[in-house]
């Protein structure tokens, strides 16, 4: 009977060798995917404390969301975080102007201690088209709210 053909024997290369080898490119992929990590987890910052547990609707598509200080603590004291509100400008010269329209409360936040400040910061989402009007009559005088619809 005629003899088998001869067998080949390839050496298999230890995982040291493959190492030793591709040092470089392995280094080049473990720095990258550091970065990869870090930038993630620089981007993505977890609530802290009694407020990670109290999930807030934000703005929506083409809306952004304004601060409001209404001067009286119990106008706000009756809004509640998803109400429909009207924001009303109210001027001591001048007749009363709507300056945003179905604004939605994003947030309530209280100023001050009942014995200090009486005013409240409303954090309301508007369309952008309503913002620049909005932050003009915060800054400009005294603001009221029409509700709209009660969450």
């Amino acid at each position: 009977m005629p003899d088998p053909a001869p067998r080949v024997r390839l050496r298999r290369p230890t995982i040291r060798r493959l190492v030793d080898r591709h040092r470089r490119p392995i280094a080049t992929v473990l720095a990258g995917l550091a970065v990869a990590l870090t930038l993630v987890t620089l981007r993505s910052d977890p609530p802290v404390g009694p407020a990670a547990t109290i999930a807030t609707p934000a703005a929506g598509p083409g809306e952004v969301t304004v601060p409001v200080t209404l001067g009286n603590a119990a106008i706000a004291s009756v809004l509640a975080v998803g109400d429909v509100v009207d924001l009303i400008s109210v001027a001591d010269d001048g007749p009363a102007e709507v300056v945003a329209a179905r604004a939605r409360v994003v947030e309530l936040a209280a100023t001050g201690s009942a014995l200090s400040s009486s005013a409240t910061v409303l954090l309301v989402a508007v369309p952008e088209s309503q913002a620049l009007s909005l932050s003009a009559a915060v800054a400009g005088g005294f603001l009221s709210v029409v509700i709209r619809r009660a969450r």
